[in-house]
């Protein structure tokens, strides 16, 4: 089996559900500024960026990884947002995203996110794994941009 690392980057204030499967490595994301005790590592050891967080949301995660981490493929994902990898496509909303509530055993079921063979043979038939593709001009809460960098720069300044 190829060493296939998915970190699940985990916010410092909220309780979350982690599948059960090798794959997936939870990582508490800004570690640094966490001062609770928790049996999840966190991004502010060895070579790290934790303390960017409020910049870089749960690529200080990814940072850590690409920095700390040997493995053959590379994977992020939130805490509550994971990549499906059932034969499927169900039902989305106007962003184009299936969603659920919560986490939960039926979901993780469904999206088969706990199935290490099936998710081995996906990855390593294929050269990089990404969400479905988006219009940004659906997103309705700033005016439509045309690519993700106008949408970026527009949120970025709606929190300035």
């Amino acid at each position: 089996m190829s060493e296939i690392a998915i970190f699940v980057s985990h916010r410092i204030d909220l309780p979350c559900e982690t599948p059960d499967n090798p794959f997936y490595h939870p990582m508490r994301c800004g570690a640094v500024y966490d001062t609770s005790i928790s049996d999840i590592p966190g991004d502010n050891t060895g070579d790290n960026i934790s303390n960017r967080r409020n910049s870089f949301c749960e690529l200080t995660v990814q940072y850590w990884a690409w920095k700390n981490y040997e493995a053959d493929y590379y994977g992020l994902c939130h805490y509550r947002r994971y990549l499906s990898f059932a034969d499927v496509m169900f039902p989305h909303n106007d962003y184009d995203l299936a969603t659920e509530r919560f986490l939960t055993p039926e979901s993780i079921q469904k999206y088969c996110i706990t199935d290490p063979q099936k998710m081995e043979n996906i990855i390593l038939d294929n050269d990089v794994i990404v969400g479905k593709s988006f219009d940004t001009r659906k997103i309705t809460r700033i005016s439509p941009k045309e690519t993700v960098l106008d949408l970026w720069l527009a949120s970025k300044n709606l929190i300035e």
